[in-house]
């Protein structure tokens, strides 16, 4: 039978406090009706998550930097930074390589559809 080292166990507790937050963050993020896509890039060690705006909304901008302090304050183990990207002022195009995490959608419906979804989330 194996022992797990408690170094390890320590580890993998601070990194599940990480995930967590992480996953805190994106999820309350998508909330706010400006989020059009999320992404996520890494510059070691530093992780980047990339949060694309529709318009520069300013008080959702601040409600995104607060959940980022709520993420740190509750976990130093994950060296995040976030940027908050309008797209109505700066390119899709101009932005590093980065993986999709949240893209929202807007549905088209059938026309047969008596009530039709006005949008949807996708997650990738």
């Amino acid at each position: 039978m194996a022992v797990a080292d408690p170094s390890q166990a320590q580890l993998s507790a601070a990194a599940t406090g990480s995930v967590q937050a992480f996953a805190d963050l994106i999820r309350a993020a998508i909330q706010f009706g400006s989020v059009q896509k999320i992404m996520l890039s890494r510059e070691d060690p530093v992780v980047e998550l990339w949060f694309l705006l529709s318009d520069e909304n300013l008080e959702e901008m601040e409600q995104i930097y607060l959940l980022e302090r709520e993420a740190r304050r509750t976990t130093d183990a994950l060296p995040l930074f976030i940027h908050l990207v309008p797209l109505n002022r700066v390119g899709q195009t101009t932005l590093p390589d980065a993986t999709l995490l949240f893209e929202r959608t807007v549905a088209t419906a059938p026309t047969s559809e008596v009530q039709p979804r006005n949008e949807e989330l996708a997650v990738a």
